[in-house]
């Protein structure tokens, strides 16, 4: 499963007042289409997951992080660096 979600930009994740992440998309690669099994080393799979931000989100640069982890299980799937994520993107919200 892949998992991308919204961090502060320390690159720490943003928790909602429920204790869950504020802002992520967590589903299967390609929506099922492109499971890890048929992925190649050193090879691309381009996999969009829209994410929705909250119209209380303050001004600010934040980070995605995207990790990957086992349905079954939740075990994470470590980066070639070993942490359990990877920060792909920042973004810059003005009001």
């Amino acid at each position: 499963t892949v998992s991308v979600f919204l961090m502060d930009e320390n690159g720490n994740p943003l928790f909602g007042t429920n204790g869950g992440l504020l802002v992520q998309n967590d589903s299967y690669p390609m929506r099922g289409d492109s499971p890890t099994s048929g992925w190649t080393v050193g090879g691309y799979v381009f996999d969009a997951h829209p994410l929705r931000l909250p119209d209380a989100l303050p001004a600010g640069t934040y980070r995605f992080g995207v990790k990957l982890y086992t349905y079954w299980d939740g075990a994470v799937l470590t980066a070639p660096d070993g942490s359990a994520y990877q920060v792909v993107g920042t973004l810059v919200v003005e009001k």
